[in-house]
C-alpha cells in the first residue's frame, strides 16, 4: 500500500468544530485554477477502482428538535460577461463509467427517506428567462439506441397508499 493523506479537524466537545477549506486563488490574466478528485485506477485481476465519496454531516441528536443533516451543494460557476453567445455559466455534468464487456455503470437519485412524515422530493427545473426575447431551458429524456436487442425503458409512476389519500 503507497501513502495516504488524512485532514482531519477535531472533534468539539462544546462549540462547532472547525472548517476545512481547499481554495484556488483567484487569476486576472489567465484560465482560473482546478481542484480535482480522483481515485486511484487498479489494472489487478478481479479488484475495484478506488471511490469517491462525498458525505455531509448526520444530525445524531435523537431528541425532538435533535438537528437537521448536513446538505450537499454543487453549484457551478456563474459568467458575467455580456456576449449573449459566449459568455454562459458553468456545466454541471454526471457521466457514468462505460462497461467495456459489461453494461455501462448507473446513476441513481434516491431521496431521503422519513420514519415518521414525508419521504424528501426530487426537482428538474430550469429557471424562467429573465429578459425578452429570453427562452426558459428545455428538458430532455431519451433513451439510447440498440443495433441490436431493445432500448432502454422509460417509467414515470408514483408509489402506493395504504392508509390516506
Amino acid at each position: 500500500m503507497s501513502g495516504s493523506i488524512d485532514l482531519t479537524v477535531g472533534r468539539a466537545v462544546t462549540g462547532k468544530t472547525g472548517d476545512i477549506s481547499l481554495t484556488i486563488g483567484d487569476d486576472d490574466s489567465a484560465d482560473g485554477g482546478d481542484i480535482k478528485l480522483s481515485a486511484g485506477d487498479t489494472s489487478f485481476y478481479g479488484a475495484e477502482a478506488g471511490f469517491v465519496t462525498i458525505k455531509a454531516g448526520d444530525a445524531t441528536n435523537s431528541v425532538e428538535n435533535g438537528g437537521v443533516g448536513g446538505a450537499i451543494h454543487m453549484i457551478a460557476g456563474d459568467s458575467y460577461g455580456a456576449n449573449n453567445e459566449t459568455d454562459v455559466g458553468g456545466d454541471i455534468s454526471f457521466v457514468a463509467g462505460a462497461g467495456a464487456a459489461a453494461s455501462g455503470g448507473n446513476i441513481e437519485f434516491t431521496t431521503g427517506y422519513s420514519q415518521k412524515t414525508t419521504s424528501g422530493y426530487i426537482s428538474f427545473q430550469t429557471p424562467n428567462a429573465v429578459n425578452k426575447p429570453g427562452h426558459s431551458g428545455g428538458m430532455s429524456y431519451v433513451t439510447g439506441n440498440a443495433t441490436s436487442g431493445t432500448t432502454g425503458g422509460q417509467e414515470y409512476r408514483t408509489g402506493s397508499v395504504t392508509d390516506g389519500v
